[in-house]
């Protein structure tokens, strides 16, 4: 594919950036609809086709990619990509072999703490398991008494984890329990509750 020339001149240039001011006000429900004959919004459409619109704007770029900056967040598993000795199979996934990770994050999403799960040398702990012995690994570091709250998914959630966050670390903890993990359930199954009425 030969490389394009685009013949940009100062004017298509300052056309471009007033497009691009307009486009940002004028509120419609796809770009292209600026230029079409029903909806069309003279300003823009007489500034430049569309099709010349998005030529030029596809090879503006105003950032500097040569300079990297290096308080930029980056992504950390990037470099485990390709064969590792960690790997594990993770069933229903695009990608059959990959890294396990799990994550302490804020609710702003600020990952704090991660784990990079590796099935051998992790024996549990605690007699809790090995889903429980992850959170509490996770969660060790935490200080005492600062009232945190913890959310983890239903692969984690058992009746004995949250007892054990509540009475050893003081820390409240909510989440989805399976069926299954619940000892003693005075729960019916699912077409049982169905039936009854609230």
């Amino acid at each position: 594919m030969a490389p394009i020339a685009l013949e940009l001149t100062q004017h298509e240039m300052n056309q471009l950036l007033g497009v691009h001011m307009l486009l940002s006000t004028v509120r419609l429900p796809a770009m292209r609809v600026q230029w079409e004959r029903t909806i069309r919004y003279t300003p823009i459409a007489e500034a430049m086709s569309v099709e010349r619109f998005l030529t030029i704007r596809q090879f503006f770029h105003v950032n500097d990619i040569s300079i990297t900056i290096k308080t930029k967040c980056r992504q950390t598993d990037d470099s485990l990509q390709g064969s590792a000795k960690f790997q594990t199979a993770i069933e229903r996934q695009a990608s059959f072999m990959a890294c396990k990770s799990v994550y302490r994050a804020a609710v702003s999403g600020i990952v704090y703490d991660l784990e990079i799960y590796a099935e051998k040398g992790l024996a549990p702990a605690i007699p809790l398991g090995l889903s429980a012995d992850v959170v509490l690994r996770l969660i060790d570091d935490l200080p005492q008494g600062m009232n945190f709250k913890v959310y983890f998914d239903n692969l984690y959630t058992s009746v004995d984890l949250i007892q054990a966050l509540r009475t050893n670390h003081g820390i409240e903890s909510c989440g989805t329990i399976r069926s299954n993990c619940i000892k003693c359930s005075i729960l019916g199954s699912n077409a049982s509750l169905k039936k009854k009425e609230c």
